[in-house]
C-alpha cells in the first residue's frame, strides 16, 4: 500500500528528532505531482508556503502540514490535495527569495514574489524562474546575497 506524505514526513520527523541536538531542525516542504489525475499532493512542515496562482487570478499559499521537523518526536502532520487547471501555477522557493534585501533594507516579501508570478504567468517555467530571479537582482542590487535562493516553479499547460 502506498504510505502518506503524512506517514512520511512523521517517520523524517522523529529521525531528526533521534538524531540532532534540541536547537537543530529543518522546515521542509515536500509533494506529489500526479500527471494523470491533475493534482498535487503536498504536506508543508513550517517552510515558506508556495504560492499557487489559479487560472481565475486567485492566490493560495499551500501552508497544510504541521510544525518544523525535528522539534518534537511522535507529531502529527497533514496533506493536503489540489487540483491543477490549466493555466494554474505552483512557485516554491526558499527565503532567499523574499528575504533579500535592498539598500533600505527592507526585503523583497511574499507580496512582491506575487506581482512578478502574476505578470509573468503566460510564459514558460523556465521563464517564470528567470523573472523571478531577475526581479529579486534587481530588488536587491549592491546587496550582499543573505540566503541561499531556490525556486521551483510548475506551470500547469493546457
Amino acid at each position: 500500500p502506498e504510505m502518506l506524505l503524512t506517514e512520511v514526513a512523521g517517520k523524517i520527523n522523529n529521525l531528526i528528532h533521534r538524531n540532532t541536538n534540541y536547537d537543530k531542525f529543518i522546515t521542509f516542504f515536500f509533494g506529489i505531482l500526479d500527471l494523470t489525475k491533475n493534482t498535487f499532493t503536498y504536506v508543508n512542515a513550517g517552510h515558506n508556503p508556495p504560492i499557487w496562482l489559479r487560472k481565475n487570478g486567485e492566490v493560495e499559499l499551500l501552508e497544510k502540514g504541521g510544525v518544523i521537523l525535528g522539534m518534537m518526536p511522535n507529531l502529527p502532520y497533514q496533506q493536503e490535495t489540489i487540483p491543477l487547471e490549466p493555466g494554474d501555477w505552483i512557485v516554491m522557493y526558499t527565503d532567499g527569495v523574499t528575504e533579500a534585501t535592498n539598500g533600505a533594507d527592507e526585503e523583497f516579501e511574499e507580496k512582491r514574489l506575487i506581482e512578478v508570478i502574476r505578470a509573468n504567468k503566460d510564459g514558460s517555467a523556465s521563464a517564470m524562474k528567470d523573472r523571478i530571479l531577475d526581479a529579486v537582482r534587481e530588488f536587491s542590487v549592491g546587496q550582499p546575497q543573505g540566503d541561499d535562493i531556490t525556486l521551483l516553479c510548475i506551470a500547469e499547460k493546457a
